[in-house]
């Protein structure tokens, strides 16, 4: 077997100003002809574009249909802290459309997503965005990168997202062994059950303008081997937070970072469960799962807040 680290661009970043965003529904239709004439190589490069936004507002409608889809109850005026997600999604789109984004973009999977926030967010303020590229490593199964988000208010760093995908490849090449993720032992832990119902995808949708068909319908879904739709693991990551907000407010009123490993696919309709263990004062771990008739837990998402 061949062993050859990934490529990384020399060239000095290009920034790109955009003014407004992105429309979303725009740049997801020129996604099914970018993923047609793309491979992928076995020396990947991959590039080193930036794209900055500046003074983007968040409209009442759209911050008030993602709070209900993910049940955010802050009596606060503070937002949700993966909100800024949703607003840099245009962000991400239009950097994997880039003709020398080395991957395919259907078939992408994102594995884990890291957010780190410095100091509380609120509706009123304009967000500066800025969106790259970075970390590529070879994987067994074919290519990581992630794609880098930063907000700014007043130049102040207030944000950080850092979304880990997976480009599937038989690259022919040794991939160093990643460690299993341990997935924490949560016997002691509260408990909270979900009923997620069948057009969840399609809320989610709606107030995220993300409107991949893996979550919509479970025809649509099918189309990309799916047996019915899947829920989106951005969901499930603010589903948790916002459960956890319910009964630990204080901690999205300071700088805290909050890691999520997205596992198996959550299927819509179902039952979940979301394990919480919030004994240690400075992290809580907590945990999706699905139980099946013989109480066999199916893992969805293993996440961990530290507070800074």
């Amino acid at each position: 077997m061949l062993s050859r680290a990934p490529a990384t661009s020399t060239h000095k970043p290009v920034t790109e100003i955009l003014n407004p965003v992105p429309s979303p529904l725009g740049l997801l239709c020129k996604v099914p002809f970018k993923s047609s004439f793309s491979h992928t190589s076995k020396a990947p490069v991959l590039p080193n574009h930036c794209i900055e936004v500046p003074q983007v507002n968040i409209s009442p409608e759209t911050l008030g249909l993602y709070h209900q889809v993910v049940n955010w109850q802050a009596k606060s005026a503070i937002i949700h802290p993966c909100m800024l997600h949703v607003l840099a999604f245009p962000l991400h789109l239009y950097l994997l459309l880039k003709a020398d984004f080395p991957f395919k973009i259907l078939g992408l999977v994102h594995i884990e997503n890291s957010l780190r926030q410095v100091r509380p967010l609120y509706a009123n303020e304009s967000y500066n965005l800025v969106c790259y590229l970075a970390d590529l490593h070879i994987h067994r199964k074919g290519w990581l990168f992630s794609i880098v988000v930063e907000a700014r208010v007043a130049g102040e760093l207030v944000w950080v997202s850092t979304s880990r995908n997976l480009s599937r490849a038989k690259h022919g090449l040794t991939a160093p062994v990643s460690p299993k993720a341990d997935i924490p032992s949560l016997a002691d832990a509260s408990e909270f059950f979900w009923r997620l119902e069948s057009d969840l995808g399609r809320r989610y949708a709606k107030a995220a303008k993300d409107y991949n068909p893996i979550h919509l319908y479970p025809l649509s879904a099918k189309l990309f081997g799916f047996k019915r739709a899947i829920m989106h693991g951005m969901w499930t990551k603010a589903r948790c937070m916002s459960q956890i907000q319910l009964s630990n407010s204080p901690i999205f009123e300071q700088p805290f970072e909050v890691n999520t490993q997205f596992k198996l696919p959550l299927y819509l309709p179902s039952k979940v469960r979301m394990r919480l263990r919030d004994k240690q004062s400075s992290s809580l771990h907590f945990l999706v799962d699905s139980l099946s008739a013989e109480q066999q837990s199916t893992p969805h998402l293993v996440g961990k807040i530290k507070l800074n």
